[in-house]
């Protein structure tokens, strides 16, 4: 079956993925997600999450808690039970480039040089 996700109107940066939902980093700042695998071949978005001001171009799960990194120099952690930012990282002096989660943790890089846990 072939899969066309309709929703980002600009460009998609990053990706991540559970066992029930495909999450899309856009260049227009948002998040958004579709149900995965999807039960038909036309999705619509079912999440669209916003805050922040440039590309999210790095995403990372962890449990059920969505964490991006945008060039916006932060990092926000989302709980994907009440689909809202529960927490706002602003410790990068750039652009944030990854996160990920390992072990428990949260690990960054960022343009400024840095490798924050």
């Amino acid at each position: 079956m072939k899969l066309r996700f309709q929703g980002p109107s600009s460009l998609v940066c990053s990706m991540a993925i559970t066992n029930e939902m495909l999450f899309a980093g856009t260049g227009d700042g948002r998040i958004m997600a579709w149900r995965f695998p999807a039960k038909d071949s036309n999705t619509e978005p079912v999440l669209i999450l916003s805050g922040h001001q440039r590309p999210v171009i790095s995403l990372s799960i962890l449990a059920r808690r969505l964490y991006s990194g945008s060039l916006d120099k932060s990092i926000k952690a989302w709980d994907l039970t009440t689909r809202q930012c529960v927490q706002t990282l602003s410790e990068h002096k750039a652009s944030v480039t990854s996160v990920l989660c390992w072990d428990e943790k949260l690990l960054s890089c960022s343009l400024d040089k840095t490798v924050k846990l």
